[in-house]
């Protein structure tokens, strides 16, 4: 157990630190980073359960999967966190998708938690530029920013006790004709970014509840 718990800190510390080391912005080659949120996350939650909204892209799929599978271990071996299994989250899909079109009411996110048996709830969502923009658009025109949303819900409450939105600046389009329609590298780059970024903010909210600080992220504006 003690191992288990070890492991857990140092893998999440090895997260906050490339977190850490890549915030700065303008760096050469690389999108430029916004984060907004974050702070303390006030629970210790004994039994979670991760929520993301369904999508046709594969790529954004292989994003909510990493986010799934990273928040995951670090709630189960940072906090000793229970995860609810996928098989049982099926039965939210259709709650989980009016979840991200309007905010939660606290009997809807109650409902959705005890469905599951979880007395938390983590909500991601991953918002790229349309496909249109993506397709139409112009060899090194500007596109829009990918922004990347993380909170983490009560169950017994329905109360928001943690948030943390990325913003990524695309930058100009490099679109490769032959890929697929509307492959940009520079749209998933910036993804890749926004993911590191919200699972090293996730990671310094987790070991904050283990040390009982304040996180960084927290100030940050």
């Amino acid at each position: 157990m003690r191992m288990d718990v070890f492991s857990g800190r140092f893998a999440g510390q090895i997260i906050l630190v490339a977190f850490l080391a890549g915030c700065a912005t303008g760096e050469s080659g690389r999108p430029e980073v916004r984060h907004t949120g974050g702070g303390q996350l006030t629970l210790r939650p004994a039994r979670i359960a991760v929520i993301v909204p369904p999508t046709g892209d594969a790529h954004v799929s292989n994003a909510y999967a990493r986010l799934d599978a990273e928040t995951d271990r670090l709630f189960k071996q940072g906090l000793g966190s229970r995860v609810v299994e996928r098989s049982h989250l099926r039965a939210v899909q259709a709650e989980q998708r009016w979840q991200y079109i309007s905010p939660a009411s606290e009997e809807t996110t109650v409902r959705l938690g005890r469905m599951v048996g979880a007395d938390a709830l983590i909500l991601y969502r991953i918002k790229i530029p349309e496909l249109r923009e993506r397709m139409f658009a112009s060899e090194g025109t500007p596109l829009s920013p990918v922004t990347i949303q993380g909170k983490v819900v009560r169950v017994e409450t329905g109360e928001e006790v943690w948030s943390y939105v990325v913003t990524v600046e695309v930058g100009q389009s490099r679109r490769q004709f032959g890929t697929g329609g509307g492959y940009d590298p520079a749209v998933w780059q910036a993804v890749d970014r926004g993911v590191d970024a919200m699972l090293g903010a996730v990671a310094e909210a987790v070991n904050c509840v283990q040390r009982q600080c304040e996180p960084a992220t927290g100030k940050r504006r």
